[in-house]
C-alpha cells in the first residue's frame, strides 16, 4: 500500500489547520525524533543520515502526538506543530514513495486522531 505520501500531506494539513484554530481528525502527527541519533552532534550530523522507514515515520507521528497531548497551553501547542512543520518540510520529500501497511496507516490515524484531540482541547477549550 502506498499511504505514507498521504499520511504526510494529512500531517501538514493537521498541522496548518491547528495552527489556524480549525479541528482536524483522523491525521497525522508525528514525534519526538526518530532521528535524534543523527542530531547528536555536528560529526553525526555530518554522517550518513538515517534512511526514512515507515517505523520511522509512525515513531514521529507518535513522538508529536505525546508532545502535543503533553502540552498545557496553546504556545506549547504551537511549538510542537512548528517542530512537526519543519520536520516535515525536510523529510517529506523522501517519504513520498514510503510503502506502509495497513497495520501501519491504522496506528498512523490512531495517533493523528489522538493529537488533533489534544491539540483541540488545549486550544478550545469547553
Amino acid at each position: 500500500m502506498r499511504c505514507l505520501s498521504v499520511v504526510v500531506f494529512a500531517a501538514v494539513v493537521v498541522a496548518a489547520g491547528a495552527a489556524a484554530g480549525c479541528q482536524k481528525s483522523g491525521k497525522p502527527s508525528w514525534a519526538q525524533d526518530a532521528a535524534a541519533g543523527g542530531a547528536a552532534g555536528s560529526a553525526a550530523a555530518t554522517a550518513t543520515p538515517t534512511p526514512v522507514t515507515p517505523e520511522a515515520v509512525l515513531a514521529k507521528l507518535e513522538g508529536f502526538r505525546d508532545a502535543a497531548c503533553a502540552c498545557m497551553a496553546p504556545d506549547c501547542v504551537k511549538d510542537v506543530e512548528l517542530e512537526m512543520r519543519d520536520w516535515l518540510l525536510k523529510e517529506g520529500p523522501a517519504m513520498q514513495s514510503l510503502q506502509s501497511t495497513a497495520a501501519q496507516n491504522e496506528a498512523a490515524n490512531k495517533a493523528s486522531s489522538a493529537m488533533a484531540a489534544c491539540v483541540d482541547r488545549i486550544l478550545h477549550p469547553r
